[in-house]
């Protein structure tokens, strides 16, 4: 059974995995994650 949201990726020379991209906003001053979300891999995010 597989994640159908989830995207195959490798790092390196490793081997290949179901993965998601991990996203967090954090408050500088308090020095805590407040928000968080995925996406899967293969989407082309903005930096």
């Amino acid at each position: 059974m597989t994640d159908p949201d989830a995207s195959v990726t490798r790092h390196g020379k490793g081997c290949s995995k179901l993965r998601y991209k991990t996203h967090r906003a954090v408050d500088s001053r308090r020095e805590v994650v407040d928000t968080h979300g995925l996406t899967p891999v293969a989407l082309k995010t903005k930096t």
